[in-house]
């Protein structure tokens, strides 16, 4: 299998055109994600609990069995390569066969209780239905960890228990379900001065548990020079999950929190993502920087990942939007403006500005906020991106709707010429209550907190506070970063397009052509299109924008240079 080694664009548009043989029927390539300071969740793929109060509709009916089929071909499509002295993929083939024989029993129940309803014919197809999900992911889990075996056969040695997929850092994986990321030992990617750029790896055990995995990165450096990356613009970061209320049989985990990395286990049933989030200062230097990043569990050998990071030769402006986070929690606000010269608040004040945002000052989420436009509304949102969403039905797989609103704030500022607009973000913070030590997993993803969707339950937050009063990110608060540094990507090149126009440093055509670049048009920026094909053109217009920007940096340089 040929190496992932690309730049920027082309790295994620890989990953997100990475071809899902396995993923289920009408899944997109990004699920869900994983956990944290756990409580064991008790889930496996071959556990389940059959719930009498289930009732499935006919789209979720034909979403299980869409799924089933699905399985069974992708096992059609593997069935030659599985290795006939494994026991583990012969008996993954006894399982296929298994799921092909029910999936063929439930089709058969459905048209009899079509034909001649009986009194019981609603649990006994509901109680069916959930036995042949619980099936199928028994054989998507199989077919996952086969196929990834299969792709890095020329990669890996053949007694290497794991292996390190890619995926961008909106997307959410599974920690349960199909990776549906493409494996690489090599990732290259480029960023501005002063901007963070992150990534997520995805480590998958195959059949075994790893144990004391670590994490760790070498220097990062610029060639033929001393400059290089400081440890602490490097963070890593461990993905966990919230468990969601069962409606269908099975527990949803939502990925969303982030923690500060520590040595974790790992059992064989599932997998676990890590963030790498990398931020060059304002000041460095630009060019190609070289270092590796290794994985290390304690009962097998290492893995290593090649880094190269290109940072580019101009640098993003400070300040732009204006964006300030609002707490939901009337006490968290409260405390955070009372006393904004305290240890806590300048906490808080740090950790936003890392994230582009400011701190609102108004006491709590009731006070009129005069002159602040919503960042992002919550009923902007597409309904899968709560948990009482269907699990049979395809659910919200990225935060990509988090990255768009700064596309839309661009539009309502600068399409409609209406001048500087400042924005609020309003978001809950969820608190950790508990101060003991985590929790060692057996079988399960990490999880950080359980929601039942009441309306009397405050949502996951957009941030989380640790028992110690610590601000952690969220997979979402990442993405609506990455959007306002997409946002000063097009500000920045508004003003490279006014300057070149003042000082007549470009002709009409290349200013026309890059002012084009600034139009963002509807679908772009709408939180409720954030399909797959909108983040591919997302991606490819932020490209665009950055190379217009060094062209129109390199003219205004010639025409200065001219009249000297």
């Amino acid at each position: 299998m040929q190496i992932l080694k690309v730049l920027r664009l082309p790295f994620l548009l890989a990953v997100l055109l990475w071809p899902q043989p396995l993923a289920a029927a009408g899944a997109s390539p990004f699920e869900s994600i994983r956990p944290r300071r756990p409580r064991e969740a008790p889930t496996s793929p071959s556990l389940f609990t059959l719930r009498p109060d289930v009732r499935y509709t006919a789209a979720q009916i034909e979403a299980v069995l869409s799924r089933a089929r699905n399985a069974w071909r992708n096992y059609l499509q593997l069935r030659p390569q599985l290795r006939t002295i494994d026991s583990r993929e012969q008996a993954f083939a006894q399982k296929a066969a298994a799921l092909r024989a029910m999936t063929r029993a439930v089709e058969r129940l459905l048209a009899n209780e079509k034909q001649s309803p009986t009194k019981e014919g609603v649990q006994t197809v509901a109680d069916a239905l959930t036995s042949l999900d619980h099936a199928t992911i028994a054989v998507e889990y199989d077919c996952d960890r086969i196929s990834l075996r299969i792709a890095q056969e020329s990669l890996l040695p053949p007694d290497q228990p794991f292996c390190v997929c890619l995926a961008p850092a909106f997307a959410r994986i599974s920690p349960v379900g199909p990776t549906a990321c493409p494996p690489a030992t090599e990732i290259a990617i480029s960023l501005a001065a002063g901007e963070a750029e992150s990534f997520q790896l995805v480590i998958v055990p195959y059949w075994q548990r790893l144990n004391g995995v670590r994490i760790e990165v070498g220097d990062l450096f610029r060639r033929d020079s001393i400059d290089r990356f400081r440890p602490d613009q490097i963070r890593l970061w461990l993905a966990e999950s919230v468990a969601t209320t069962p409606t269908l049989g099975r527990t949803q985990f939502w990925a969303d929190p982030l923690s500060p990395l520590r040595p974790f286990d790992l059992p064989a049933t599932v997998s676990q993502t890590i963030l790498v989030d990398i931020r060059a200062r304002k000041e460095q230097p630009a060019g190609l920087y070289e270092g590796h990043l290794t994985i290390r569990p304690e009962n097998a050998r290492p893995t290593s990942i090649t880094l190269q990071i290109v940072v580019r030769s101009f640098a993003l402006p400070e300040g732009v939007p204006e964006v300030a986070f609002r707490a939901k929690n009337e006490s968290v606000q409260a405390q955070l403006a009372a006393s904004p010269l305290s240890r806590f608040a300048r906490e808080w004040q740090v950790f936003l500005a890392g994230r582009g945002l400011g701190l609102y000052r108004q006491s709590g989420p009731g006070d009129p906020a005069a002159g602040w436009l919503p960042w992002l509304s919550e009923q902007a949102l597409p309904s899968s991106e709560t948990p009482t969403g269907d699990p049979k039905l395809p659910a919200l797989v990225s935060c990509l709707a988090y990255r768009q609103a700064a596309w839309a704030a661009w539009n309502e500022q600068h399409r409609r010429d209406s001048g500087v607009r400042r924005w609020i973000v309003n978001g809950w913070v969820s608190l950790d209550l508990s101060t003991s030590e985590p929790a060692k997993r057996s079988t399960g993803p990490l999880v950080r907190n359980q929601w039942t969707g009441k309306a009397s339950d405050n949502p996951p937050g957009l941030i989380y506070m640790n028992s110690r009063g610590e601000p952690e990110p969220t997979i979402r608060l990442i993405a609506l970063r990455d959007g306002i540094e997409d946002f000063r990507y097009f500000d920045l090149l508004a003003r490279k397009i006014a300057e070149a126009k003042d000082r007549n440093a470009a002709g009409w055509w290349k200013q026309r052509r890059w002012k084009r670049l600034l139009n963002l048009g509807s679908k772009l920026g709408d939180p409720k299109q954030a399909s797959l094909d909108i983040a591919v053109k997302m991606l490819e217009r932020r490209e665009a924008v950055a190379k217009a920007i060094e062209q129109a940096q390199r003219c205004l340089e010639a025409e200065g240079n001219r009249k000297k």
